[in-house]
């Protein structure tokens, strides 16, 4: 049965092509890898959802949200980022998104 959580994974974020998106770049062995996401899953360095459009040309550290899923088959994890891409590999770029715990609300 496959796990998945929601992970953190740190990015380089810049404006993107339309003011709903962001252009997010991964640097990892030695290449750098490039999507596009929509802003509601862009977060600043303080792990804070970005609030609008980005400036022209002043890209900013950042985080990309994303899926981690581990297998039974797999020894590493697979990452489904938003630009609907499967990465592996991520490596130090992964970090687990700290949730608070769960309240129970009755009426």
């Amino acid at each position: 049965m496959n796990e998945e959580q929601t992970v953190f994974v740190k990015c380089t974020l810049e404006r993107g092509g339309f003011p709903t998106e962001c252009v997010f770049r991964l640097k990892m062995n030695g290449h750098q890898l490039t999507g596009i996401a929509p802003l509601s899953y862009c977060y600043t360095p303080e792990r804070k959802q970005l609030s609008g459009e980005l400036p022209a040309g002043k890209p900013i550290d950042g985080y990309i949200v994303a899926v981690e899923i581990n297998t039974p088959e797999r020894s590493s994890p697979l990452y489904y980022l938003p630009d609907g891409q499967l990465y592996e590999d991520l490596g130090d770029l992964v970090e687990t998104i700290k949730r608070p715990d769960r309240v129970s609300v009755k009426s």
